[in-house]
């Protein structure tokens, strides 16, 4: 690294609109009052975001026990997950950073089932 310039490995969600299209129950848990069109967050929402905000609404927010439940032991890998990305990111390590990345995206697939069957069994 030079004296002003810092070289940095980071993970960002260039498109944060597709985590909603993507994720759509999971994003409903996560930031259940939506915002007005015309305001949009302080802070980009992305998809490391996501999962934090999963963890805080399960733990703090969601008062359905039952969708809880069904997604606790899911959440909890898809945190462990993002952590050890955080962690390749950190210590520069780019090919592990992408692949992990890729196994998150699909831990969040595995968490969006079942939240939607959560959610259905929670309607009959």
């Amino acid at each position: 690294m030079g004296r002003v310039l810092q070289i940095r490995v980071m993970a960002t969600t260039p498109y944060p609109e597709e985590i909603e299209r993507t994720w759509p129950a999971l994003y409903a848990l996560a930031w259940p009052d939506p915002l007005p069109p015309s305001q949009s967050p302080l802070t980009p929402r992305d998809l490391l975001e996501l999962v934090s905000t999963l963890d805080d609404q399960l733990r703090f927010g969601l008062k359905d026990r039952h969708v809880r439940d069904a997604l606790q032991s899911d959440l909890d890998r898809a945190l462990s997950i993002k952590a050890k990305l955080e962690d390749a990111l950190a210590n520069w390590k780019a090919g592990e950073a992408n692949s992990l990345s890729t196994q998150l995206e699909d831990a969040l697939d595995a968490l969006e089932q079942k939240a939607q069957d959560a959610a259905a069994s929670g309607q009959k």
